[in-house]
């Protein structure tokens, strides 16, 4: 058996049209995902049943039902994870490799349960997640290089070319 291609464009569509108000062009979705329309075509017509043209554009027939069935496929963004071990609060660890981040122009995703945890806290978070656009070194910030199940904060470099592009949504 040959390995499956990853479907990113195909499941940035899902999220886009999960998150869309209102019916979207497919240009426009193109525009926004940094591909083509042609891409987007190929998208929708994975996704018959779940997604629809209106006429007015792309739309989700359910969203409930598309969100799952992205859930379900979704195999997490890859990539390449750092771990970094601090005695300092998740909180505290995130908000400084927030900071280092921006700071290199490595566009930064707070991810996890810290993410959640911003937008309604809920729960002491143990580990933090940050997805960036390259490597971050946090050895000055008062952070330690550690093995992932170890580690108290991971910094990662999505494989998924589209993780940082639906943020402004």
């Amino acid at each position: 058996a040959t390995p499956r291609r990853h479907a990113w464009m195909r499941w940035a569509v899902e999220r886009f049209l999960v998150l869309a108000a209102e019916p979207m062009r497919q240009s426009v979705i193109a525009s926004a995902l940094g591909t083509s329309q042609q891409s987007v075509s190929n998208a929708a017509g994975h996704l018959a049943g779940l997604v629809t043209d209106c006429g007015e554009g792309l739309v989700a027939t359910d969203r409930a039902r598309l969100l799952e069935h992205w859930r379900n496929e979704y195999t997490g963004p890859g990539g390449q994870a750092f771990g970094w071990y601090s005695l300092d609060p998740v909180a505290e660890q995130v908000s400084k490799a927030v900071e280092v981040a921006k700071f290199l122009d490595l566009s930064p995703l707070v991810s996890g349960d810290i993410a959640a945890d911003r937008i309604a806290p809920w729960k002491l978070p143990v580990r933090g997640r940050v997805y960036v656009d390259g490597p971050v070194d946090l050895a000055d910030e008062g952070l330690v290089p550690a093995p992932l199940e170890e580690a108290t904060l991971i910094t990662c470099i999505p494989r998924d070319p589209t993780l940082h592009r639906l943020v402004d949504l």
